[in-house]
């Protein structure tokens, strides 16, 4: 069977099923991540505590001791990026 990811959202079960998984983002409570399998490549999107997508497709991800940031990779970018998906300093993976 296809396996569909559900979290208690305000009292009821929201669901997604484009997610194989969601887990809280560490150190950002507010945050979830949601993943999913594009033939052996795991991305993920990072979620807002709604379940609403705030950046797609993340190869890699971290923490940068900010509610306003985080650390991505994105694409063929890697730096630093605020959840409304500026990047305030980045560069190419091929550097």
């Amino acid at each position: 069977g296809v396996q569909t990811c559900a979290l208690p959202i305000y009292g009821h079960q929201k669901v997604f099923p484009q997610y194989t998984n969601i887990i809280r983002f560490y150190g950002m409570d507010d945050l979830l991540l949601g993943s999913y399998q594009i033939g052996r490549s795991y991305l993920y999107d990072l979620l807002d505590g709604e379940g609403n997508v705030l950046l797609k497709a993340l190869k890699n991800y971290g923490t940068a001791d900010s509610d306003q940031f985080i650390y991505a990779e994105i694409g063929f970018q890697k730096g630093y990026i605020t959840l409304d998906g500026e990047w305030l300093w980045s560069r190419s993976v091929f550097q």
